[in-house]
């Protein structure tokens, strides 16, 4: 009785490895070409949205309100408000909605 075990058998996994020796995939993999496909790859990493326009000025307000929260403390003037050049809605245009 063969028992079943996941995974390749060895047989399988032998001829598997002469096959990527003689054809050498890693060879062919040379990553994007166009400006585009590199704009695109550069950001694979970055799929959470936390360093938008829009969260960096989140994080300042959060900042300028901690701040506050010390200087009221410690009966201080308050601190002048954070950088208004940080947009806090993003700057791309809104979807456009399909005529009713």
């Amino acid at each position: 009785m063969t028992s079943i075990t996941k995974g390749w058998p060895p047989s399988r996994r032998r001829a598997q490895a002469a096959r990527c020796r003689r054809v050498r995939p890693w060879t062919y993999s040379t990553g994007p070409r166009t400006t585009r496909g590199k704009a695109k790859v550069a950001r694979n990493a970055c799929k959470h949205g936390f360093r938008t326009p829009a969260m960096a000025r989140i994080r300042a307000l959060l900042r300028w309100q901690n701040q506050c929260l010390k200087h009221i403390r410690h009966n201080l003037p308050l601190p002048p408000l954070p950088d208004p050049a940080i947009p806090l809605i993003p700057a791309r245009p809104l979807a456009k909605l399909p005529p009713h």
